[in-house]
């Protein structure tokens, strides 16, 4: 319960102007009403990060549809690709403030 609430209090770790991507390793997602969140580790730092995609803003983001499970392969709720789990990805941020998640080489 407490590894939840320290994912849920995670705020979305922004990049400096100086950095220009975030390499990171695709954990899981959640998806609710109205938002799905993204958790991924930082590869330099080994600490958690998360994008939230809110559902009226989700054309802002660029994130891979292959992170998410196909709906028509699941019953219930949609969550994490568990053949993207552990993969790398580049963060990178935006000019609107959003972020594009791209896998990384």
């Amino acid at each position: 319960m407490k590894t939840i609430l320290l994912w849920i209090l995670i705020l979305i770790t922004p990049l400096s102007s100086k950095e220009k991507s975030l390499e990171l390793i695709y954990k899981d997602a959640v998806v609710y009403t109205g938002v799905t969140i993204y958790y991924f580790t930082e590869t330099q730092t080994n600490k958690p990060w998360e994008l939230k995609v809110p559902f009226e803003d989700r054309s802002k983001y660029s994130v891979p549809k292959k992170l998410l499970e196909n709906p028509e392969d699941v019953e219930g709720p949609v969550g994490a690709n568990p053949k993207m789990i552990g993969k790398k990805f580049k963060a990178l941020k935006l000019k609107n403030g959003a972020y594009k998640i791209i896998p990384s080489r």
